[in-house]
């Protein structure tokens, strides 16, 4: 009976592990290319260059809308 209750903990623990890791790498990832195409999106606007800028815009959409899916996903497969 004890050696199942380890095995039940050691399972959870290596759930949440890899858990954190997948949130670590995609919202992680996707936070710096949104803080970096933000930055690209305000440049272009400065300059005046409007297609350019919405471009940016739309690609933070994008993966705005990417990560709020993962996001969806993760909290599932945790509390299906």
């Amino acid at each position: 009976m004890h050696r199942l209750r380890i095995n039940h903990i050691l399972a959870t623990e290596k759930v949440r592990s890899r858990i954190a890791r997948d949130l670590h790498d995609d919202m992680g990832s996707t936070l710096t290319s949104i803080n970096i195409m933000s930055a690209m999106a305000q440049k272009s606007a400065a300059r005046g260059e409007l297609e350019t800028t919405r471009e940016f815009l739309a690609k933070i959409g994008e993966s705005t809308t990417r990560m709020m899916e993962s996001m969806d996903d993760i909290v599932w497969s945790i509390n299906p």
